[in-house]
This record gives structure tokens, sequence and C-alpha cells, in this order.
């Protein structure tokens, strides 16, 4: 019997000791099988094997990782944060194989004589943009970045010869007026040829997509909102001090009633005889023949250059709607035009609104900056609309943006891709105005950034004369316009037009 019990004990201790190398080698083979699955299901570019042996390589790791719970609970939390922000991005785009579209590190450059800067990370804003810049750029295996190559001189002439010879850099040009022709020589890709980029979406302007087209292609994008162009600048003391609430100009432009028969009348209020010899001793408005004529024009939706159903060009100048607003500016600026002295220098116009001489001036938004220097307060408006149109009109001359036609379609596909990713609206902030953010530091009220620019950025139309050379914006067209009746600049300037757009269109 004695005998008997030791067998047993002697059974019972090995079975148990069995049992404990069972546990042990069943528990190590759970962690490497599901180290290795959880791998596959993230990327889709491990094997278990291959895990397998990663991982029993360094099996220290593995242990501390499993054995210490504070260091198991950072990594769930790291990976839970990482799949939180992924949810607030845009579903990862696939390729063919099933896995994110990989650019394989290129290094792209959005390419200008000036180059922006970062986001302000300091702003909620800001950091979200970089946040999900870099999201992108690590998701798609690419950098993007803009990059100034050369000063403002210079800069066409970088164009054409990179987009003429080519080269190493993966480039998207800004691409200004001195270099739109570019287009008719071959120099920019069609666009329209690569499918990554989606023309119908709502972020792109569609009037820069028409301006450099011909026919179904495109060769020019721009995917900010327009540049605010011309309008009225007007001193409110002024206004006030002729009986007239500033706040009414505001009101008429929300109403629609903002035309030309109301500005004349405003014009006319301001523009007064002190001495009563018949001769006005304070005139309404001082502006250049050039910063009126521009926006007057468009508000009758007259241009130089337009394009009929065919897409060729042709000169408008003698269109009723051109004569009408030529005229209409002819004879207002000959009433309440503050008369330029003789001595005077070049920027008598803008200096007379500075010094308070007159109340209103045309002039584009951009002379905001240099109107910071007038003591009295100040206002903005669009210029008023005219007889032929039924809503406000407005222009256009933006930069856009090209690819070199020199690259090969799969490297401009890459490149249109980063960009197109670059120029998406930060998620979270799709409908935030945050165009405005800097123009109200500039203006002296909202109004003038809440209805006027957003009327003014309100797909204004471009103008076409850049693509015609040697019609450009030093044309000697709008210098007569205190001489000469439209009909009269017509006839005489018509010869050379006509010749200028029949070599556009021979293109």
């Amino acid at each position: 019997m004695k005998k008997t019990g030791k067998l047993v004990a002697l059974l019972m201790i090995l079975v148990l000791v069995l049992s404990c190398v069972a546990c042990s080698s069943s528990g190590d083979e759970t962690k490497t099988n599901g180290g290795a699955t959880t791998t596959d299901s993230k990327d889709n570019a491990t094997t278990p094997s291959n895990d397998t042996k990663d991982n029993s390589s360094a099996p220290s790791t593995s242990t501390d990782d499993s054995d210490d719970p504070d260091d198991a609970a950072s990594v769930d939390a790291d990976d839970e944060e990482e799949e939180e922000e992924d949810d607030e991005y845009p579903d990862v785009i696939l390729g063919a194989d099933g896995k994110p579209i990989d650019l394989g590190g290129m290094e792209i450059k959005i390419a200008a004589w000036w180059a922006n800067p970062d986001p302000d990370e300091s702003t909620a804003y800001g950091e979200a943009t970089k946040n999900y810049r870099d999201w992108f750029q690590k998701t798609y295996n690419f950098t993007i970045k803009e990059e100034s190559i050369g000063s403002w001189e210079d800069y066409p002439s970088l164009l054409t010869n990179f987009c003429t010879t080519g080269g190493d850099e993966n480039y998207i040009f800004v691409c200004d007026e001195r270099s739109f022709s570019g287009f008719r020589s071959g120099l920019y890709k069609d666009l329209t040829t690569l499918d990554c980029l989606d023309f119908t979406d709502e972020k792109w302007d569609k009037g820069a997509l028409d301006f450099l087209r011909l026919g179904d292609s495109i060769y020019g994008m721009r995917a900010e909102r327009p540049e605010p162009r011309g309008g009225i600048f007007f001193n409110k003391r002024l206004l006030q001090e002729a009986g007239i609430d500033p706040e009414s100009l505001y009101d008429m432009q929300a109403a629609g009633t903002w035309d030309w028969a109301a500005f004349e009348d405003l014009c006319a209020k301001l523009t007064r005889d002190t001495n009563g010899d018949d001769i006005p001793d304070i005139y309404a408005m001082s502006s250049t023949n050039y910063d009126f004529m521009k926006p007057c024009l468009a508000s009758n939706d007259a241009y130089i250059i337009k394009r009929d159903a065919s897409g060729k060009f042709y000169n408008a100048t003698g269109e009723d709607n051109f004569i009408e607003a030529w005229d209409w500016a002819k004879d207002m600026r000959s009433k309440y035009e503050m008369p330029q002295p003789e001595d005077a220098k070049y920027d008598f116009p803008y200096t007379a609104f500075l010094n308070a001489e007159v109340a209103l001036q045309a002039a584009e938004e951009y002379r905001v900056t240099e109107n910071q220097a007038l003591a009295d307060d100040f206002g903005f408006v669009v210029f008023p609309k005219g007889r032929a149109v039924s809503d406000y009109s407005c222009y256009s001359y933006d930069h856009l943006r090209v690819i070199p036609a020199i690259y090969d379609d799969e490297r401009a596909w890459k490149i249109a891709f980063a960009f197109n990713l670059y120029t998406n609206p930060t998620p979270g902030y799709e409908d935030v105005d945050d165009w405005k953010t800097n123009y109200y530091t500039l203006f002296r009220d909202t109004r003038s950034v809440d209805e006027t620019l957003e009327i003014l950025t309100r797909n204004p139309k471009p103008q076409l004369f850049p693509l015609v050379d040697n019609v450009n914006r030093s044309n000697s067209y709008f210098w007569n316009i205190d001489y000469k009746t439209g009909q009269e600049q017509y006839e005489e300037m018509r010869d050379e037009i006509d010749y200028y757009v029949s070599v556009a269109n021979s293109y």
C-alpha cells in the first residue's frame, strides 16, 4: 500500500508539471498570434510569420508591454486618440491595390515670388489646419509647401524657362497676367486630364476655371476666394456735414437700390458752390481715370475683350453697354471730379481723398492700406450698378495655379492629387469665414467686410484683356475717358484692338 501511495503521488506531481508547461506554451502562442493579427488588420502590409519573427527577436519589449499595466493603458490611449483623429478626417483614398495612395515621398512646392506663412498654431483654426496637413502628408507619403523662388521682376522668366526645359522639382506655379498667354503655347497641363481634380467642387473659383480655357480644356485653377476689387471709398464725416447718413450707402447697397442714379444724386449733394460764382468749390470725388473706369464698365457688364459662344475673343468696346458706361463716366467726371492742379503730382487723386478734400473715391480694395492714414472714419461700398444689369456686376483678375505640361501624366497626376488635398477646407472649419479675419483689421467698420467684400468676391467676371497680347492694363484705352466719347474712342482704336484679337484667336 505504501508503494502504491508513493506511485500515485509521483503521477500527480507529473500531471501537475505537464499541465503548467502546457499552460505556459498556450499563453505565449496567444500573445504572438494576437500581435500579428492586430498589425495585419491595421496596415494590411505584414504577414503573421513576419510578426512572429519580429516579436520573438525582441521578447523583452513584448514582455514589458504586456506585464506593465500603465504602459498597456498608455498604448491603448494612444490608439484610441489616433482612431478619434482619423474619424475627424475624410476617408482615406485607396489605390487599385486596396492600399492608401502612395506618392513615394514626393516633395511638392507651390512656387511664387512670395510664400504664405504656415498656419498660426496659437489659434484653434491654425492648429487644426496644421494637424490636418500633417495627417494627409503622412497618409499619402508626400510633403507640400509654399516657396518663393524669385523676385516679382524675374518670376515670369523663371516660370517660362522651367515649363520649357523641365527639372527635378515638382512645382505648381502661381501664374499672373504676365504669364497667362503661356497656355496657348502649350506650357501648361490640361487639368481636365487629371481625374483627381473635381472642378464641380464648390471650393474652385468658377470664373478662374473659365479664364484659361480652350474648348473643354482648362489650364489654370484657383481654390481661393476671388480678391475684392473696385468700389467706392467714402469719408463719413464729410457725408454727415453734407446732411447724409453714411449708413444710408450700406442700406441702399443691401436693398439693391445703389445704382448710377443714386450715385449721381449723392455726388450732386456733395458738390457745392460756396461763394455763388456758379463754379463748384467743393467736389464730390477724386479718382484716377483707370480706377474709375474699371469698376464702372464692369458695373454695366461692359469689358474691352469678351468671348463669343465658340470661345473666340472679340473686341467688345463698340457694344451698347460699353458705350453707355463710357459716356456716363465721362459726364460724371466732368461734373463731380475734383480738377487736378497743373503742378499736381501723379498721385493727386489719392492724396486729395487722404487730405479729406473730397468725400468719395473710386479705387480698388487694396487702397484700404494707404487709407489708414485718413484721420476721419471711412467706409467702402461696391460700385453702383449700371442700367444694363439687374444686380451688382464686378470684375476680377486673380492669380491662378498651373502645372507644367512638360511633366508626364503620372507625375502631373500626383502633383495635382497633393494640391487638391492642400486646398481642401480644414475639417470642422468648412463654413468658417476665415477669409474675413485680416480685412476686419484694415477697415473701420464691419459692414465694409460683411456686406461689400461679400458682394465683390461673389462670382466676379474675370477681365479677359490680359489674354490678348498688347491689350493690357497699361493700355491707353482708359486714358482718353475725359476727352472723347465712347464712340469716338471705339472708332479710333478699333483697328488696333481687332488686330490684336485676330492674333490671339490664331493660336
